[in-house]
Formats: structure tokens, C-alpha cells, sequence
């Protein structure tokens, strides 16, 4: 598929839709793609639904025809989230625009011990909202057929692990990441990022609980907002989603 057009997720499901089939736009799609864009009618572009489905089309006034059948992707596997605590200010947007460029399938904002700041129902809509736009545009930046989930907040302490999903945990002094990835990792790779001050003993005793395994970055103290970064990095690698 040529990079070189267009790439646009729009709402409207494109699964089974077929070659000649018409994509009605929404009035924000139609002022992207005809004003920012400036796309002129019959100019092809690339489509996607953000759930996996994408096809080639050609844009018209309000729609845009399929020129090809609908194709899904599959479902990752094995998936790899993030849970990520609170950072400061506006840093959580930084964070989503990586992860969603590296492919991870889903975020969940946590609540940690200690999280500079308080965590209340109206800064964490703030935080969701936000980061929902940011994954919209990084996706398309990315030419993702789908979008990571984005939720929470979740208290450190509330996490549960599923049967079939491997948690890690960053900590410094922790054994390597790259050595702790078991060879089965499941249907599902969770990594849980601290906060910028470090999880609480409370917490790390949860997570040994629950099955967790305490995982290292290395020798240098990565911040919080690098660290999700680097773990997604390494895991995409081991686990051959790259």
C-alpha cells in the first residue's frame, strides 16, 4: 500500500464492506480531509475504522467510495498493555503518543502511593479525554488499523492478573527485563510503570501476590515517562511483534 496517501480513521465500521461501497463522512471528517487536507474530489486515500478494518478509497463530497473490498487485520497476539501511573502535568499525552506509535493495545491510567498530585474523577476525565485525541492522531501518524484502549484510573492495588496475561513490574535493581520474559508469555504482556517516586513496599508486596514479576531497565533510573518506552521496546521484540 503506497505511504505516500493519505491515511485517515474515520467512524464508520468498514468490516465487509465491499469494492463500490460508500463511507458517509462525518462533518469533522469532511473538514479534515477537504479543508486541511485539502483533498480534491476523486483523490485517493487510505481508510480505516480503528477496530482493524481498512480499505482504499476516493474521496467525494461527504463520502468516500471503496476501491477495494474492506480487508480485517488481526487480532494482536500476544497483546501488550501498559499500566501507567499518574505523571505530572501534561506528561501522560507524551506517554500515549509513544506507546500508540510502538503498537501497544491498551493504556490504563493508574493510581500509585505515590503519585505527585492528587487523582480525582475530573483530572483523570481531563487526562482520558485528552489522550483519547492523542491516540487518534498517532494512530493515523503510525497507520494503525487499530486503536490501543484507553481507561482507568486503577489503584496500584486493585490490579489483578488474568489467567493467561504476565505482569511485569519495573523496578530499578530488578533483574533485566530481557531475562524475565518466560517463554510462554500468554495472550498478554501487562508492564506496570512506577511513579516518580518509586512503587510503595505495599505495593510491591501486592504485586508478588498476584503473580508479578519485578523487572529492571538496566543500570541508569529511566524516568517514568521514558521507562514505559523502553519496556515496550524490549517486550515487542522478545515476544516477535516486531
Amino acid at each position: 500500500m503506497g505511504q505516500h496517501i493519505p491515511y485517515v480513521i474515520v467512524a464508520a465500521p468498514l468490516s465487509k464492506q465491499p469494492a463500490g461501497g460508500k463511507v458517509e463522512l462525518s462533518s469533522a471528517e469532511r473538514h479534515h480531509l477537504g479543508t486541511v487536507l485539502r483533498l480534491r474530489d476523486g483523490a485517493e486515500l487510505h481508510l480505516c475504522d480503528g477496530r482493524g478494518a481498512h480499505a482504499v478509497g476516493q474521496f467525494g463530497q461527504g463520502h468516500v467510495v471503496l476501491t477495494e473490498a474492506a480487508t480485517v487485520d488481526p487480532e494482536p497476539d500476544p497483546a501488550v498493555d501498559v499500566l501507567q501511573s499518574v505523571p505530572k502535568g501534561r506528561k501522560f499525552d507524551d506517554i500515549v503518543r509513544v506507546l500508540t506509535e510502538l503498537g501497544v493495545d491498551g493504556i490504563t491510567l493508574l493510581a500509585a502511593s505515590h503519585t505527585v498530585g492528587k487523582v480525582d474523577a475530573l483530572r483523570s476525565e481531563r487526562m482520558l479525554e485528552r489522550a483519547s485525541a492523542v491516540v487518534h492522531a498517532a494512530a493515523q501518524q503510525s497507520r494503525r488499523s487499530r486503536l490501543p484502549r484507553i481507561d482507568g484510573p486503577v489503584t496500584s492495588t486493585d490490579v489483578r492478573v488474568d489467567p493467561g496475561t504476565t505482569l511485569l513490574v519495573t523496578q530499578p535493581g530488578a533483574p533485566r527485563l530481557s531475562t524475565q520474559l518466560p517463554d510462554d508469555v500468554g495472550v498478554r504482556v501487562a508492564v506496570a510503570v512506577g511513579p516518580e517516586g518509586g512503587w510503595s513496599a505495599h505495593e510491591l508486596d501486592h504485586f508478588a501476590a498476584v503473580g508479578g514479576r519485578l523487572v529492571g531497565m538496566g543500570d541508569s533510573v529511566l524516568r517514568t515517562e521514558h521507562a514505559a518506552a523502553a519496556a515496550v521496546a524490549v517486550i515487542s521484540a522478545a515476544i516477535g511483534r516486531w
